[in-house]
């Protein structure tokens, strides 16, 4: 295994700092050069065309279950900041009890900000 040394990663960081400018500009100028295939690979890790982030898909358990319809509104029940007021980027569905046969029952839409607090206390 290939470990860099403290001189390494110092002269690295540098050089990241004072070639930072160079590097913003040769992206914007690739960016403008290259447009078709700028919008290709924002379609691609767009959240709704992409496949992982599926918006029937949820996670229940360890595996993840695709639904026949989106089971989600896009509001927080918690603090009700909604996704179309574009107060937040997503929702997390929250299990407050796991039921077999009916992945949807006993959940919860929740934000990203409300579902890592309702695990951190461990309460909702």
């Amino acid at each position: 295994m290939y470990k860099t040394t403290l001189k390494q990663r110092e002269y690295a960081k540098q050089y990241r700092l004072e070639h930072l400018q160079q590097c913003k500009e040769s992206s914007n100028s690739w960016k403008r050069n290259n447009k078709d295939r700028v919008k290709q690979l924002n379609d691609k890790w767009h959240p709704i065309t992409n496949p992982i982030n599926n918006p029937k898909r949820i996670w229940f358990k360890t595996s993840s279950k695709t639904l026949k319809k989106v089971p989600r509104i896009g509001e927080c029940s918690r603090c009700h900041r909604s996704v179309s007021s574009g107060e937040i980027k997503k929702t997390d569905l929250h299990h407050t009890k796991y039921d077999e046969l009916d992945p949807l029952a006993n959940t919860i839409e929740l934000c990203v900000r409300c579902h890592r607090q309702s695990h951190q206390k461990g309460v909702l």
